[in-house]
């Protein structure tokens, strides 16, 4: 059964917060009435960008691009995706968020979808998790995951995606999970992750995913991370 959060009167909760050059920042839950903005900042910034969802033509597919639209909406529903705001005078602004979801032992996300493309980002995924088997390491039942990374440009260099992957120790804590696993494909979301204290425990060059038999360049070399963080 899919991990349900019981929302109180509480939600939108913030997990974290702090003053900066004049600004106002947190970190909290997004609100439903945010989503529309988050899914704009997703293709906007993330899909061009993100490994992954490039070699797997995402932008350049509508039927891949529909059905991880509704992936993305699918893991906000969970109501654990954490996003960064900033705010000056009066303008309260959405700059980041990290699309969260739970995964339970035993239980596997599937999506479906005609587009070759997405099949092949799918079973990239699952053939990911499947060969880290992050919830054995971590000895738990449950975990945080994501799907997304974002951090709209302009704010870039201000350390917002390590206040994220922070912000995950509170959310878990208040949810009694006591991991997270994410697979981390960018060198730069690989070093904030490290720096969170996450490990790594599982590495993967796109070169070794063509050779598994995904649809992948075969001598392209950059390393994909599964990276574990655990809260006692």
């Amino acid at each position: 059964m899919p991990f349900t959060r019981h929302l109180d009167a509480s939600f939108p909760r913030v997990w974290d917060r702090w003053e900066a050059d004049g600004t106002s920042w947190t970190i909290e839950d997004l609100p439903p009435g945010d989503e529309d903005e988050a899914l704009d900042i997703l293709l906007k910034y993330q899909c061009p960008e993100e490994i992954l969802l490039v070699l797997n033509n995402m932008l350049g597919d509508p039927v891949s691009l529909e059905t991880l639209c509704q992936v993305f909406r699918y893991f906000f529903q969970q109501r654990l995706t954490l996003a960064c705001y900033a705010q000056s005078g009066g303008d309260k602004k959405l700059v980041a968020l990290n699309v969260c979801g739970v995964k339970i032992k035993g239980e596997e996300l599937n999506f479906e979808s005609k587009a070759d493309n997405f099949i092949n980002l799918l079973q990239t995924s699952l053939y990911l998790d499947a060969k880290a088997n992050s919830l054995e390491y971590l000895d738990i039942d449950k975990a945080l995951i994501a799907v997304g990374l974002v951090v709209r440009k302009e704010y870039r260099g201000a350390g917002l995606g390590c206040k994220l992957l922070a912000a995950r120790m509170p959310l878990c804590r208040f949810l009694g999970i006591k991991g997270t696993a994410t697979t981390f494909t960018s060198i730069p979301a690989q070093k904030s992750a490290a720096r969170c204290g996450f490990t790594t425990i599982l590495e993967l060059t796109i070169r070794e995913l063509s050779e598994a038999g995904f649809n992948y360049p075969k001598d392209d070399n950059r390393i994909l991370k599964v990276m574990v963080n655990k809260y006692e």
